[in-house]
């Protein structure tokens, strides 16, 4: 493992130097295989039994480092960078791949900034594929980018990722951003869209920096699925203005989260308003795009439902305020 990591970061044995790109290779993969690998990542995670191949990505959920070429799954071989993420659906709860792949379709609709997603069936099982956005394409060659996770920046041990506040991390992307502004205002729509979708996992590790030729910037939003329909607890990961149930958060509480970072009061209602009255449409044309592309799945009514109670109890009660 630690050939091809998260960011630009490759670790090596002592004495033995990383590959040069002439070097790198990638090994296609049939359906078949690809099925038999998925099928024993529990016990052969990153595939670490096959010669060549050192993968490696943080995050409990199984997955693998792919690359896609003419629609072909690649295995990367050495050293040589992935450019996609692969993930399998996660046992006993049911729908993740369609649920996190419509939650992420819905962001770009709301103008979040994400990577671009779909989903693969291989052996009538689904698997999500998303786009690193710690890679780009130059002169048809992947390149990786540094990226840093929030709990990395604040030096915080990964086992701890639900430690950070929403106040430190605004403080840290006011810190270390390049377009504080912009990022700022990006951070709190994530904050908002999650609430709206019942996003209740958005921990420090779910957010990242790119480091860029032009400085640091907040990294394209990933992980972004409703946990609300699945029996997980509603507290939200990080709280807004003490309160960790978005559904029964008041304009007090909004107001308080408003204090404690650098966004006026007035600013943060606007935003709630204007994503609340905003969502419900998007999420009912998201529905039937995804219906189109992929048939229809049970999971996203259920993602309806939510952000259609969390939407009109916002509406409701900042219209009295």
């Amino acid at each position: 493992m630690g050939g091809d990591c998260a960011g630009a970061v490759s670790l090596f044995e002592d004495g033995t130097l990383p590959p040069k790109p002439a070097a790198y290779s990638y090994k296609s993969l049939t359906d078949d295989h690809l099925a038999k690998i998925i099928k024993e990542l529990p016990e052969n995670p990153f595939m670490v039994d096959e010669a060549g191949i050192r993968l490696s990505l943080a995050g409990a959920q199984e997955k693998l480092p792919v690359s896609l070429r003419d629609n072909k799954i690649r295995i990367s071989m050495n050293g040589a960078p992935s450019s996609h993420i692969l993930k399998t659906p996660i046992k006993d709860l049911h729908g993740t791949v369609e649920n996190e792949t419509f939650c992420m379709m819905l962001a770009k609709r709301m103008g979040l900034i994400v990577p671009d997603v779909k989903i693969i069936k291989i052996n009538e099982t689904p698997l999500y594929i998303i786009d690193r956005y710690d890679r780009k394409i130059e002169n048809e060659q992947i390149i990786r980018l540094i990226q840093e996770d929030f709990c990395q920046a604040l030096n915080v041990n990964s086992q701890l990722k639900y430690t950070p506040t929403l106040e430190v991390c605004f403080s840290l992307i006011r810190n270390e951003s390049v377009v504080q502004i912009k990022d700022t205002k990006r951070f709190l729509q994530l904050v908002i869209f999650n609430g709206l979708i019942g996003n209740s996992d958005a921990h420090a590790k779910n957010i990242s920096f790119v480091h860029g030729e032009n400085g640091t910037t907040l990294a394209p939003f990933y992980d972004l699925l409703s946990t609300y329909v699945y029996p997980y607890a509603k507290k939200m990961a990080m709280k807004i203005g003490g309160g960790r149930h978005f559904q029964f958060l008041e304009p007090k509480h909004f107001e308080r989260f408003a204090k404690d970072t650098p966004i006026k009061y007035k600013i943060v209602k606007e935003t709630i308003v204007t994503m609340a009255d905003k969502i419900v449409r998007e999420a009912k044309d998201t529905t039937q795009e995804f219906s189109d592309l992929y048939g229809k799945n049970p999971v996203l009514k259920e993602i309806n439902d939510v952000i259609k109670n969390s939407s009109k109890q916002k509406l409701m009660v900042f219209s009295k305020k």
